[in-house]
């Protein structure tokens, strides 16, 4: 489970829980809070490998307003790395 620093976190040892600052990255750093869902995916990328990392950039930056392609490759970049 990823949830973001913000919310309590849940009272479970069944399965891994990653509590990473997505809120803050976006609202902080990046100053749009709206790309907190692709720095979400790329923290999620980096947690389990599941796609092509390549793959995972192409197909973001094919689905992002045009205009905001840089601004969102920031936010995945910020999602890799806040998971590690």
């Amino acid at each position: 489970m990823i949830i973001d620093t913000s919310v309590e976190r849940p009272n479970r040892d069944d399965i891994n829980i990653y509590e990473l600052p997505i809120l803050d990255t976006a609202t902080d750093k990046l100053k749009k809070p709206m790309v907190a869902n692709i720095i979400a995916l790329g923290a999620l990328f980096e947690i389990t490998k599941i796609v092509n990392k390549d793959s995972l950039k192409k197909a973001v930056l094919g689905r992002v307003p045009k205009g905001t392609e840089n601004l969102n490759k920031m936010a995945l970049q910020e999602g890799f790395l806040i998971a590690n």
